[in-house]
């Protein structure tokens, strides 16, 4: 990974077009300042034992494991991100020479990520998992929510979102997203998808009106 990438070399080392706002809500400084998040992946190995012994623990004995997952894998990939800061001002920290400090303006911060890609490698598949996990009798309300939800054939997995959250529907250049406001904090967000791309922004507005301005700036 890189210590307080440029653009140029944020651009080298993503592997999708990155885009700026044109748009930026009210009080946001225009200085920038990037963090990667390097790429990862992980493989998950259905363990039975292991399995039984929580199931054993938590009160849910009896619970029948399908055969075809014993031994079953799944992968996550995760390609590398950005995270963007805007700020009035940055300089480095004289302690470290490598850490930027930013000051002034108000707080906004931008996301650009890789959609995760998760796979089933082996006689298992991902519905064989998702049904399991639903017929468990202790499975936390909104975790069985969330997962009765899950789209495996389009891939869409639903946002949770907190009750103390406004969420609303948008569309961000024809993409689906959501716009999130939280009134006690005073901070407002969206998140939209497009081509492969989780695009996230934040900052310390409730307007949904600027929010959506700033998100459909993006080019």
């Amino acid at each position: 990974s890189l210590n307080n990438p440029t653009q140029a070399q944020v651009e080298q080392w993503i592997h999708f077009p990155l885009v700026l706002p044109g748009h930026l809500p009210q009080g946001v400084g225009h200085t920038m300042s990037f963090t990667l998040i390097g790429s990862a992946e992980g493989t998950f190995t259905f363990d039975v034992a292991k399995v039984q012994a929580y199931l054993a623990q938590s009160g849910q004995k009896g619970i029948r494991i399908p055969a075809q997952l014993a031994g079953a894998t799944f992968s996550i990939t995760s390609d590398t991100a950005v995270v963007i800061h805007y700020a009035g001002n940055c300089r480095l920290q004289r302690a470290t020479a490598t850490s930027l400090f930013c000051t002034s303006g108000t707080p906004f911060y931008a996301a650009e990520i890789p959609s995760p890609v998760v796979q089933a490698m082996g006689k298992a598949s991902l519905k064989d998992l998702r049904d399991f996990l639903l017929s468990l009798p202790k499975l936390a309300p909104e975790i069985r929510a969330m997962l009765q939800q899950v789209d495996l054939q389009k891939g869409i997995v639903p946002l949770p979102i907190p009750p103390e959250v406004a969420a609303q529907q948008i569309s961000v250049h024809g993409a689906p997203g959501v716009l999130l406001v939280d009134n006690s904090l005073k901070v407002g967000g969206a998140i939209w998808q497009a081509d492969g791309i989780i695009y996230m922004i934040a900052t310390v507005t409730t307007s949904t009106t600027d929010l959506l301005n700033t998100a459909n700036s993006f080019t």
